[in-house]
């Protein structure tokens, strides 16, 4: 007797197991880049990451021109023009004068995107600019101005 309850244990164990085997894999064949993983099969993105595999960084939503809406102190920026630099948070930054003249420099993206340092060297000019959506901030040399811009 305690035999047949053994091999009918033992049954179906394997038989549990065997039915286990065949439910398909919903992250089979998924890849999710920059430390993305798989869960359901649909990427969950790792902190400024996003796209259907991961591999869309959040500084492509800073590149590109930003247009100057307000100004508290003296500056003379009429926009903003971001492009991507050597790494995902590395940024090239152009501040357009009123006069037209592009003012070249560099910016370091917070990994989320939710801040940038940067430096224009040949004005001697830094600045932290906080983005919000379509909307920037930019605190110049530590408050003497404050601007605000929107993206085009």
């Amino acid at each position: 007797m305690k035999s047949i309850k053994f091999l009918s244990v033992l049954a179906l164990i394997f038989t549990m197991a065997l039915f286990q085997s065949c439910e398909d894999d919903p992250c089979e064949g998924v890849t999710c880049l920059n430390d993305g993983i798989c869960l359901d099969g649909t990427c969950d993105c790792s902190t400024g990451y996003s796209g259907v595999d991961c591999g869309t960084h959040c500084s492509e939503d800073i590149i590109g021109t930003w247009n100057v809406t307000n100004v508290t102190g003296i500056c003379d920026y009429t926009s903003y023009v971001f492009s991507k630099g050597s790494t995902d948070t590395a940024i090239d930054v152009i501040a357009v004068a009123i006069d037209g003249t592009n003012v070249p420099g560099t910016g370091t993206l917070s990994f989320d995107c939710a801040t940038m340092t940067y430096s224009l060297p040949s004005v001697s000019i830094t600045g932290s600019i906080i983005f919000n959506g379509n909307m920037l901030t930019d605190d110049v040399l530590n408050g003497t101005c404050t601007i605000e811009a929107t993206k085009q």
